[in-house]
């Protein structure tokens, strides 16, 4: 099978429609983290699974907001058609999006497949399902398309080979008769039981030999069910060992580098919190008066205004009333006096002299109705009707005193001017310390991450959540006592069953021998040759499969090498077991000494695709089809220096392939992304090229624009 076009309408990322063309051998899609390339690998998961929870994620957000908020209706689609013996394949999904009122509703996916012929005819299936299946069936699937580096190492799992092996081998076809032949062995046997207890002379004997045998096949198989369980149960145990033994090489190392990784996380977060803090740009502008920092000048200005406003102010006034002073003088001279000023002397004075008909101020009497008496009481009348004047009619050019208002304002901000000097500075400061505590903030994170990085490498690589180191040596501690409780129930139950089959035997003969004295020969013969019949089936089916064992871990082997020329990586081993009737192959690397060989990341993904490539071999020798591989970011622990024998591996080992990575994609220091030249080297394989990236016009955060779009190299 040949995957020869994928069609992607407005699936997440991919707005409007996008079309992938492939040859046959490598085919490399480029793409940056977030430009669509792991869409693209999921896009072809969403073709084969039947899962219909949460479709209004999968439609592009840019067709959602420029299209079916406008009311008009959206397909979203995957479509692959592929080349398959002498047809044409096609297989599509897709449903229908609308507006209804303010959400959106989604018809049920539907499924086509579409056939054409040898002959050009073209014809829609009527079970498209069975069309899928055909294309690409699931158990072969399973070990075509890998999400990542971990996902390739698939052959972890001692069945998983098996599996594919029974799949491909003449081993499954053998396989099957062996019911059948175990079927006509246990109705021979009963019929030469049946014989035996008619004519046997010690028929009690023969009873019990017979019940005996019955019981101890009974028993033997409660145990072998009992036994499986306990294996079952620690290749589960074993597994998480091994999922563990990286991270308890270095307990000691990643809890020190968790701790010092969890320090600067705080570190982090309080001064992210100081940063908060001090950016409150737009509030500051108001509660901390920060908008009138520039107000200096402005103040200055309106100082010098009000200063010269109040100068004149005064001067004017001062005019005004020397004009009304130098008026009362003329009015006083004409009388030929000077007077006293308003006041002096004063009321009480005043008052005192008229009770006393005396003048104090000459010291001469005064009586009532004399001129003096009558110059005191006039000059009393007008000191009050002065001060009276004064209160009520007092002129003045200035009603109001605006001016001195203004003055005082203009006083009372000469402090508050010294303050917005201070204010510049302190703003100052504070841009300052926020940068510096931005760029703390910076150096903490590149910290943090190298600790990261640098605690992955003492876990291995391992997606499992490993917690606490104390709680992974407490857990693995766990682990190996219970798999020495599981080893100790197996050896008891391996023993106990040993000793039944035993027993078995020897019954199996005294009533065999019971049977050769009163059964008939030709039932005895039919018996004898139908054991063989199934002995032979057995065999056989078991020689198949471990036929195929050896050769695969021979290519496997042969790949291993040349993908890693110049470097000693140990050799790869399949171990085949039972485990019931059904048959295991383990997977390791070992080394010169048959001692378990450690692999570093790239090695170990290496030796994993080196037995899948050994596999995609086997599948097209064995059933005459191959299928194409699809990987998805395989690259990740690899040198650049390995990038050539990888890719080549592929080149030499399959029909087909399809490789996304994000490797060779390199950004400036604009943040403008394109393909490295170390690409385009004669030594990276590759028969197509294409690039899946952002348009344009896809803004950062806004996911209502994106769209990822496909070039081609």
């Amino acid at each position: 099978m040949r995957i020869k076009q994928v069609v992607i309408t407005n699936y997440q990322s991919y707005y409007g429609k996008n079309v992938f063309d492939f040859v046959e051998g490598v085919n490399i899609i480029h793409g940056a983290n977030g430009h669509g390339k792991t869409k693209f690998f999921e896009a072809i998961e969403w073709i084969f699974d039947d899962y219909e929870s949460n479709l209004e994620g999968l439609i592009s957000q840019k067709a959602v907001h420029n299209e079916i908020k406008e009311g008009i209706n959206v397909q979203v689609s995957v479509r692959m058609t592929v080349s398959q013996g002498n047809e044409t394949k096609t297989i599509e999904k897709s449903f229908i999006a609308h507006k209804n009122n303010e959400s959106i509703s989604i018809s049920r996916p539907s499924l086509i497949g579409i056939r054409e012929e040898e002959t050009g005819e073209r014809y829609q299936v009527d079970f498209p399902k069975e069309l899928r299946s055909e294309i690409f069936d699931e158990r072969i699937r399973r070990y075509s398309m890998f999400k990542g580096e971990t996902d390739l190492k698939v052959f972890e799992s001692k069945d998983a080979l098996s599996t594919l092996i029974e799949m491909f081998s003449d081993a499954t076809y053998l396989k099957n008769y062996i019911p059948k032949a175990e079927y006509f062995v246990g109705r021979a046997e009963n019929a030469v039981t049946a014989a035996g207890k008619k004519n046997a002379r010690e028929e009690k004997q023969y009873a019990i030999l017979s019940e005996e045998i019955i019981n101890l096949r009974r028993e033997i198989s409660d145990k072998e069910k009992e036994r499986n369980q306990h294996e079952i149960n620690i290749d589960k145990i074993q597994s998480s060992i091994l999922k563990y033994e990286n991270i308890i090489e270095n307990a000691e190392s990643y809890q020190t580098l968790s701790e010092r990784i969890r320090i600067k996380e705080e570190e982090i977060s309080k001064l992210q919190v100081r940063v908060r803090e001090c950016e409150n740009y737009t509030q500051d502008l108001f509660d901390k008066n920060w908008i009138l920092v520039n107000y200096k000048p402005v103040f200055e200005e309106y100082k010098t205004k009000i200063a010269n406003v109040s100068k004149t102010k005064r001067r004017l006034e001062n005019e005004f009333q020397q004009k009304i002073g130098e008026k009362k003088a003329i009015e006083n001279l004409k009388n030929g006096i000077i007077p006293l000023p308003i006041g002096a002397p004063t009321r009480s004075h005043m008052e005192e002299m008229i009770e006393a008909e005396l003048c104090k101020v000459c010291n001469r009497e005064a009586p009532k109705g004399s001129e003096a008496y009558e110059f005191m009481n006039n000059r009393l009348q007008e000191y009050i009707e002065a001060v009276e004047k004064d209160m009520f009619e007092k002129k003045q050019l200035f009603k109001h005193n605006y001016i001195n208002s203004l003055t005082k304002i203009s006083d009372s901000n000469d402090e508050n001017i010294s303050n917005l000097i201070k204010m510049e500075s302190k703003i100052s400061e504070n841009f300052e310390f926020v940068e510096s505590r931005k760029a703390d903030i910076n150096k903490k994170i590149e910290e943090r991450e190298k600790d990261e990085a640098e605690r992955a490498k003492v876990i291995g690589g391992s997606k499992i959540d490993v917690g606490s180191a104390a709680t992974i040596l407490r857990d693995f501690k766990g682990l190996n006592t219970n798999i020495k409780d599981e080893n100790t129930s197996l050896r008891s139950l391996t023993n106990i069953i040993n000793s039944k089959k035993e027993k078995l035997a020897d019954f199996q003969n005294q009533k065999n021998n019971l049977d050769i004295a009163n059964v008939a020969g030709y039932l005895m013969k039919t018996q004898e040759l139908l054991n063989d019949v199934l002995t032979i089936t057995v065999e056989t089916t078991e020689k198949e499969f471990n036929n195929l064992v050896i050769d695969l871990e021979k290519q496997a082997n042969e790949i291993f090498q040349s993908t890693n020329e110049g470097a000693y990586t140990g050799k790869i081993k399949l171990y085949k077991s039972k485990r019931g009737n059904q048959n295991q192959v383990e997977f390791k690397v070992l080394d010169n000494f048959n001692n378990p060989f450690a692999l570093n990341g790239a090695q170990e993904v290496l030796a994993h695709t080196s037995l899948l490539l050994a596999i995609s071999k086997m599948v097209k020798n064995e059933a005459n089809e191959s299928y194409p591989l699809i990987l998805d970011a395989p690259l990740s622990t690899f040198d650049s220096n390995k990038y050539p024998a990888f890719f080549n591996s592929f080149k030499e080992n399959t029909d087909q392939c399809i490789i996304l990575v994000k490797d060779f994609i390199k950004e400036d220091e604009n943040k403008k992304i394109s393909i490295d030249s170390s690409f385009y080297q004669a030594d990276i394989v590759k028969d197509k090229s294409l690039w899946v990236k952002l348009d344009e016009n896809s803004i950062e955060n806004q996911i209502e624009t994106t769209n990822s779009v496909v070039i081609e190299l």
